[in-house]
């Protein structure tokens, strides 16, 4: 983007391109927010489990009894690859399709790229267009994104839920879609400006240029509002290089000036 109590209440939104409607519901007492359970959690301290049997996602292992968080392989289309599956304590099974835990893969990729995936399972990795549209081909598909701040200062970890996600076609472009946001206390849905958003990388850019200014790919409006492919700054608050910020941010969380240090986006299906 250009430089210019007795319980947690849960936010629910539907967002609709840029229109977004919210709704408060209650979380009961005594039951930790999912930011909670999940602080910290990445898959650089995930150990590989050897499972009996074919899984096109971390849900189906779940069912074949394993509940362990790890890596696992799954397959796609008569594709094998390895994945991480966490587990939470609502019974919920995600495959991780996208991580940031330290900065040692560089985001500004081309589209090919960003359609085949890269990195390493085990650190930051981003796991391919063509795979995210094959766990979405599974139906009735939840994202999930992870999200934490960096010390000094009170750790804080926060979570974006939505109860639909899909991404269309590499002949559509790969277009975003999503909808019934559940977020942490506070948490504005960010990416509703990037909805209904094609995917851009730098190679192949959109009209606004924002993928070649923010130096990686992303479904761009003009620019991003929630924006999670970006450049790994260390130490939150940054000074962008050109007019352009172009760090991992939410928006209406840190600001657009602050890179979070860890991120990771996953899904699941119903």
């Amino acid at each position: 983007m250009a430089i210019s109590s007795a319980f947690f209440a849960v936010l629910a939104c539907s967002a609709i391109l840029s229109v977004v409607s919210c709704v408060m519901f209650p979380q009961p007492a005594g039951v930790l927010p999912i930011d909670v359970e999940l602080r910290g959690m990445n898959v650089s301290s995930f150990r590989r489990v050897k499972t009996v049997g074919r899984y096109s996602d971390c849900q189906e292992i779940q069912k074949a009894g394993y509940r362990s968080n790890g890596i696992y392989q799954i397959t796609l289309k008569n594709v094998a690859r390895e994945v991480g599956c966490y587990y939470t304590k609502d019974n919920k099974a995600y495959t991780i399709i996208q991580q940031r835990v330290s900065g040692n893969i560089d985001f500004d990729k081309s589209l090919v790229q960003y359609a085949d995936g890269f990195g390493t399972v085990s650190s930051d990795h981003w796991i391919g267009l063509t795979t995210i549209r094959h766990l979405v081909e599974l139906g009735n598909n939840q994202l999930q994104i992870v999200m934490s701040t960096w010390a000094p200062g009170p750790e804080q970890t926060k979570t974006a839920t939505y109860g639909y996600f899909s991404i269309g076609t590499q002949s559509q472009g790969w277009p975003l879609s999503t909808g019934s946001f559940y977020g942490s206390r506070g948490l504005v849905d960010d990416m509703a400006y990037s909805n209904g958003r094609v995917f851009y990388t730098s190679d192949v850019p959109d009209p606004n240029r924002c993928a070649v200014n923010q130096r990686g790919g992303w479904w761009y409006n003009y620019c991003a509002y929630a924006f999670l492919n970006g450049y790994y700054y260390r130490g939150g608050r940054y000074t962008p290089p050109g007019s352009f910020y172009d760090g991992i941010y939410w928006k209406d969380w840190m600001g657009f000036d602050y890179s979070l240090q860890q991120v990771t986006m996953a899904v699941t299906h119903s």
